[in-house]
């Protein structure tokens, strides 16, 4: 156990039970944050590469109507979709 967490449970442990419950979802929820901004950063090293590629407007239209139309057929009932 690191010295934190040797800290951390004997402090508990000297707590009232109540007080001891709040330090506890405290603490958890300070995991949890650091585990979305662990998470955050892993994405936005994913993306970074292709934040910089030329963003073609021309083709937007086109891309968004193809990907609508895929998306469409992926969730529409069979009798809807298109043949």
């Amino acid at each position: 156990m690191t010295a934190i967490a040797v800290e951390l449970d004997q402090k508990l442990q000297s707590l009232d039970p109540e007080t001891a419950a709040s330090v506890e979802r405290l603490v958890r929820d300070a995991l949890q944050l650091a585990e979305k901004v662990t998470r955050q950063a892993t994405v936005e090293s994913l993306l970074a590469p292709y934040v910089s590629l030329p963003f073609d407007d021309a083709a937007a239209p086109q891309i968004t109507h193809s990907i609508a139309q895929h998306t469409w057929t992926a969730i529409a009932p069979i009798s809807q979709r298109p043949l």
